[in-house]
C-alpha cells in the first residue's frame, strides 16, 4: 500500500489542481464565516493528494465506510469525510447501497471507487 501512496506525486496533476483551486474560489458563496472559506482555500494544495489516496484505498483494499477509510489511511473525520465527499462531487467515489457497522457501532455507507475514479487514477481523467 505504501507504494501505492508513493507514487500519488505522479498522479497530481498541476492543471487539475488549479481547476480545483479555482472552482473552490467560484463555488464559495459568501458566509458569515469567513474562516471556512479560508480553511478550504489552505487545504486546496492538498486535497487532491488526499482525493489520490482515497481512490488508490479504495481500488487496492476494497470499498469502504469513512471510518475504515480513516482507519487506513491514518486521516482524521473532518479531513476524510470532506475529501470523500469532494470524490462523490466529482462522481469518483459513489455509495455501493451496503452499509457496515462504525468503531461506534453506527451504521454508514460503504463507498466504491468508480469507473471514473479508476480513469482519474491511471490516465489522469482522460479517456
Amino acid at each position: 500500500m505504501n507504494d501505492l501512496f508513493n507514487t500519488i506525486e505522479k498522479i497530481v496533476d498541476d492543471r487539475n489542481l488549479n481547476k480545483f483551486q479555482k472552482s473552490l474560489a467560484l463555488d464559495d458563496k459568501p458566509t458569515q464565516w469567513d474562516t471556512s472559506a479560508e480553511a478550504k482555500m489552505s487545504i486546496a494544495p492538498h486535497m487532491s493528494k488526499m482525493k489520490a489516496r482515497v481512490l488508490l484505498s479504495l481500488q487496492a483494499d476494497g470499498d469502504a465506510t469513512d471510518d475504515e477509510l480513516e482507519q487506513r489511511l491514518g486521516m482524521s473525520h473532518q479531513s476524510l469525510s470532506a475529501c470523500r465527499r469532494g470524490c462523490v462531487k466529482d462522481d469518483l467515489v459513489h455509495p455501493t447501497g451496503k452499509t457496515r457497522p462504525t468503531r461506534s457501532g453506527r451504521s454508514a455507507n460503504v463507498w466504491t471507487i468508480t469507473e471514473a475514479g479508476i480513469c482519474k487514477l491511471h490516465c489522469g481523467g482522460k479517456k
